[in-house]
């Protein structure tokens, strides 16, 4: 049986037959700080704004934006026919509700849609996403080396960090790491942060955030769930 199946998540994906695992969520690895996924938010139709973006992780880190101007939209069938949260540039923006310190593990998955750099940012010069032509991160020095960034392609990527180390993988596959270990300070999705003009065209599927380097099993236990989810 694949890691995967040892823990699939019922309530989203058909098929189990393990009942040992009919409960499993992210949330069974314990220090799961926040859990965005757009395919809990309720109540939209495609193209509606979003003003809060509730966290499924039970602690209460909603992502959010109060100015409608401001505010992301909600897209369907956008991957794997699951929703997204579309950030087109400009001003668009959610604070993102949590706030991670060292040590952490971040899991991302979004698609670069058109041009910009930072799909998710710090107010510190602190960044995930497509720059200069790799999907990058940035935490005060580069971390590892990116893959190449191509339009309406999916990418998700780790990010662990701790005290004088980082490392990064993306898409399962390890891409180095650095003994850069800088932190968001206030993080965002879109726009907000260091350098508001860099957002990045983009969706964002899923984002978890644990307040702990995670183990190598539980990284691959969380992207085998991804990869899966989204069929990637």
């Amino acid at each position: 049986m694949s890691i995967y199946n040892a823990y699939r998540e019922r309530t989203r994906l058909p098929g189990l037959v393990d009942d040992k695992a009919a409960f499993w969520t992210p949330q069974s690895i314990p220090n799961l700080q926040q859990w965005l996924k757009a395919d809990a938010i309720t109540g939209k139709v495609d193209g509606d704004k979003i003003s809060q973006w509730d966290d499924s992780s039970g602690n209460g880190n909603h992502a959010t934006q109060g100015a409608g101007a401001n505010q992301p939209l909600y897209k369907t069938n956008r991957l794997n026919n699951l929703p997204a949260v579309y950030i087109s540039g400009g001003s668009m923006s959610m604070t993102a509700g949590y706030n991670p310190s060292n040590p952490y593990t971040l899991f991302l998955l979004y698609i670069r849609r058109n041009g910009g750099r930072r799909t998710i940012q710090g107010s510190n010069n602190w960044l995930v996403g497509p720059y200069n032509g790799t999907h990058a991160i940035y935490n005060g020095g580069w971390v590892g080396a990116g893959a190449a960034v191509g339009t309406d392609v999916s990418v998700y990527t780790t990010l662990t960090s701790e005290a004088g180390a980082s490392t990064m993988r993306q898409n399962g596959v390890a891409k180095g790491g650095s003994g850069t270990d800088g932190i968001p300070g206030t993080l965002y999705m879109g726009s907000d942060g260091a350098y508001p003009a860099e957002v990045a065209t983009c969706d964002i599927m899923e984002m978890l955030i644990y307040s702990r380097v995670v183990t190598a099993l539980e990284i691959a236990t969380i992207e085998a769930y991804i990869k899966a989810k989204y069929a990637l």
